[in-house]
Order: structure tokens, then C-alpha cells, then sequence
């Protein structure tokens, strides 16, 4: 099955990374935007940069942190959903 307009070259290659290790520290960001302060345009994400310990949690994060992106780059909160805010409501 095929993505049209991904990758329709047969040669091309799609490289993800996994690691059985979560990150020791944990990269600054922003508690509103989820950037990282002092590095625009960087959104630290997952378990590499030490906000989740986990397959779920990190796939939230990333949730999370796309809004946030979504939301920086102008997208309006009625095609994410009604979403309001990248925040979210602990």
C-alpha cells in the first residue's frame, strides 16, 4: 500500500529511530507553547528529550506537542478538534 506522494520512489528510504532507554535529563520548554526557550522552533518531545517514560506516554506527548506546534504555525482551533489551547487540563 502506498502514500500518495510519500516517498514514491522505490529507492527511497524512511528511517525511524527506537532505543530501549529513556533520557536522563530533561530539555527545558515552555509550560504554554511546549517550545523550548532560548531555541525557536524547537519542541522537545517524548522520551529522548525526558517528558515521558513510556511507548503511551510519549505518543501523547507527541500529541500534545504537534498541537502545540499546529497551533504555533497558525492552524486554526476548529481544524484541531475545537482545541483551544496547547495546554492541557490537569
Amino acid at each position: 500500500r502506498r502514500m500518495p506522494g510519500f516517498a514514491s520512489d522505490p529507492r527511497a528510504l524512511l528511517h525511524g529511530v527506537e532505543t530501549r532507554t529513556s533520557c536522563p535529563v530533561q530539555i527545558a520548554r515552555d509550560e504554554r507553547s511546549l517550545e523550548c526557550p532560548g531555541i525557536s522552533g524547537l519542541y522537545p518531545t517524548g522520551e529522548g528529550a525526558g517528558w515521558a517514560g513510556g511507548i503511551i506516554s510519549a505518543a501523547v506527548d507527541g500529541v500534545r506537542v504537534g498541537r502545540a506546534l499546529a497551533i504555533a504555525s497558525g492552524v486554526s482551533a476548529v481544524s484541531l478538534g475545537g482545541l483551544a489551547s496547547a495546554r492541557d487540563d490537569r
